[in-house]
């Protein structure tokens, strides 16, 4: 069971941040920006955790359950949108593909992988790692775009404040809504 004072928790500093991030907006002469988008991105990957234990859990409503999950996605998809690691990822696979057949030959003494089939190997699971990873980079750059844009998290944030609220007094937005 998630405890209640977590979801408020959770709901209230995640409604504070988004506010004041999509309030503040994107200032060049100063750098609270960077700092309400770190916040943003640790407060939103635990709003996500807690969404997920309140679902698995099942005590919630679906409002809260939904704001939780939603406004943890705007803030930390918001933060890592113009993050690129496919490169880097396919590269360290790629690499530990074509060192794991290295060992492999040596070890057995498979005559059949020599260096140019597995450099061959690690080079098309490198493109196949790389093409995954850019489509999925490309997916969260897309949520973070639509999930991170100012007035949506503003009223994101506002719905989580209510939310809140509203559970203080052992009620939800679902409760008025269906």
């Amino acid at each position: 069971m998630v405890d209640l004072n977590i979801i408020e928790a959770g709901l209230v500093v995640g409604g504070l941040v988004a506010i004041a991030s999509a309030w503040y907006g994107r200032k060049e002469s100063s750098s609270w920006d960077e700092v309400l988008m770190f916040l943003g991105f640790i407060v939103g990957a635990a709003m996500i955790a807690i969404g997920v234990l309140a679902w698995s859990a099942g005590e919630y409503d679906f409002s809260t359950r939904f704001i939780l999950i939603f406004l943890g996605l705007s803030l930390f998809l918001r933060a890592i949108k113009g993050i690129k690691l496919a490169a880097l990822i396919a590269l360290i696979v790629g690499g530990a593909v074509g060192y794991g057949l290295y060992w492999l030959s040596m070890a057995y003494e498979l005559e059949f992988l020599s260096t140019t089939v597995i450099l061959v190997i690690a080079f098309v699971v490198l493109i196949i790692v790389y093409v995954i990873f850019k489509f999925a980079e490309d997916l969260m750059d897309m949520g973070g775009f639509i999930l991170g844009f100012r007035p949506l998290q503003f009223v994101m944030g506002l719905a989580a404040l209510v939310e809140a609220t509203l559970l203080l007094a052992n009620y939800s937005i679902w409760y008025f809504l269906g």
